[in-house]
């Protein structure tokens, strides 16, 4: 399988794309508490 995954690039591609994706989500997260935090002060 750790084979496959090195011969698809249409995998790594995907693979990367979610990994930055939740990295954004976690980023916007952060952010959007921080917000909040802010605003209940």
């Amino acid at each position: 399988m750790v084979s496959n995954l090195d011969s698809d690039p249409i995998t790594e591609l995907s693979l990367v794309r979610a990994v930055r994706r939740l990295a954004a989500a976690k980023t916007l997260c952060l952010a959007g508490s921080n917000v909040v935090e802010m605003e209940t002060r």
